[in-house]
């Protein structure tokens, strides 16, 4: 059933049904919504992809808009700031860590059952990382500057660094893996839709407060379920994360108890005599 006929669908029978099948038709209600916001929402990236394309560059769709969606602003805006951390670790990793956070945020926004729990293990860790003190020390602050001056601190940096752009709105995360492909087109993104991200403008050109970010002190970053910010960029869902750690810790307690036991301190004894007696 598609989504309008679902909303009759309780409007018609919300008085009939029993508190348990409320719940089950509202999941379905919400599951169809994201949907529905999905097609639209990835149609506009294909758009701004676009723009990017025919200014010769190239794009990876990162959907904040997924994000800003499904956490509230409860802390006075600031969404945006842990993905720019999450992204920094993707992009110190590899091309494949970022199409791993690309698929976590796009799922962030389920239409599926199964994906509602990895989902939201992934909003917990965002927000976590959201009000961490922790991520207030794996950045410093540079100074306010033009875009095209914050190019030129990567293009004369020797390591990977990483710069986050805030302007009053949004966070945008700068690296030197844009360069030299994209360089121009996002040069030319910046300078033709400025009013998108509130960026002030100086002669004529947007500018943006500054901050550079350690990608390495970002990825330890812990939060709930254990995971860290290193987890988001995995290929296995965070669930997955969670349930192979679980194990292990198993794993680790068992063997602690077999060490500790007193069969196996008997056994321990002969072999460490016969090492004793072939290094000998």
């Amino acid at each position: 059933m598609i989504l309008s006929e679902l909303v009759q669908l309780f409007d018609r029978s919300s008085t009939t049904l029993t508190e348990t099948e409320q719940g089950a038709l509202l999941s379905r209600i919400e599951l169809a919504k994201n949907k529905v916001f999905n097609e639209s929402f990835w149609a506009t990236n294909v758009d701004v992809a676009g723009i990017f394309q025919d200014m010769g560059g190239s794009i990876k769709p990162m959907p904040q808009g997924i994000l800003l969606r499904a956490i509230p602003d409860e802390h006075g805006g600031g969404r945006c700031y842990p993905l720019v951390y999450a992204m920094s670790v993707a992009l110190a990793s590899s091309e494949f860590a970022i199409d791993q956070l690309c698929a976590k945020l796009g799922a962030l926004c389920p239409s599926k059952e199964s994906d509602m729990e990895s989902a939201a293990m992934f909003k917990r860790s965002l927000e976590d990382l959201h009000t961490s003190y922790l991520a207030t020390e794996v950045s410093k602050p540079i100074r306010h500057m033009k875009f095209e001056d914050a190019i030129g601190i990567l293009m004369n940096s020797t390591d990977n660094t990483m710069i986050a752009m805030h302007t009053e709105v949004h966070s945008m995360l700068l690296a030197q893996y844009l360069l030299p492909l994209s360089h121009e087109a996002t040069n030319k993104f910046f300078q033709r839709f400025p009013v998108v991200y509130e960026a002030k403008m100086e002669c004529e050109r947007p500018a943006f407060d500054l901050f550079q970010i350690d990608a390495d002190k970002v990825s330890r970053i812990g939060s709930d379920y254990n995971l860290t910010v290193a987890d988001l960029v995995k290929p296995e869902t965070l669930l997955e994360t969670v349930a192979s750690d679980q194990k292990m810790g198993t794993f680790l307690r068992d063997a602690a108890q077999l060490t500790g036991s007193a069969a196996f301190g008997t056994q321990a004894e002969p072999l460490e005599a016969l090492s004793l007696a072939e290094a000998a």
